[in-house]
């Protein structure tokens, strides 16, 4: 079983197309597999992102932080009848910190709550999709987390000390 799963994991990393080149293997592999797929979809990408040093994040956490993120943003898009769905992305240094930044298109239903903050309460639907993982793995590293939420757009802004 864990043979098939290697190979099947082998299998996907070589199907994703490499439009974007970082220093961060992994999240190299999650940009372009996110790029790809929203290209599939007809999802308007816009990816600002500063190569940056990203080796104080364990592999795990790396994954965990923009692999939720990432199948948020795309997961969001795909359940919005707008015909403008989009997804932006913003990673860079700002003085002594690294602030990532995903915003993309959402369509409110009548469970979400609108304007959720740095005190965050996970409704049981959120729980699922991985905003606690994600907020664990920023408390990990001493960051910040706003999401920002209204009935046409979903916003999340992450800042993180920078370790260097």
């Amino acid at each position: 079983i864990a043979s098939k799963y290697i190979n099947d994991v082998k299998a996907e990393f070589q199907s994703v197309k490499e439009n974007y080149i970082l220093k961060n293997k992994i999240l190299q592999i999650l940009i372009n597999d996110l790029y790809q797929k929203a290209a599939d979809h007809d999802i308007i990408c816009k990816f600002d992102i500063v190569d940056l040093e990203l080796s104080f994040f364990s592999s795990y956490d790396l994954t965990t932080l923009f692999g939720n993120l990432f199948d948020n943003a795309l997961e969001a898009c795909l359940k919005t009848h707008n015909t403008q769905r989009y997804i932006y992305i913003h990673l860079y240094k700002f003085n002594d910190y690294i602030i990532f930044q995903i915003c993309n298109s959402y369509e409110i239903n009548s469970d979400s709550v609108l304007n959720c903050e740095k005190s965050i309460e996970f409704t049981e639907a959120e729980k699922d999709i991985g905003l606690e993982n994600v907020s664990e793995v920023i408390n990990k590293y001493h960051g910040h987390i706003d999401i920002f939420r209204t009935d046409k757009k979903f916003d999340v802004k992450i800042v993180i000390p920078a370790p260097y």
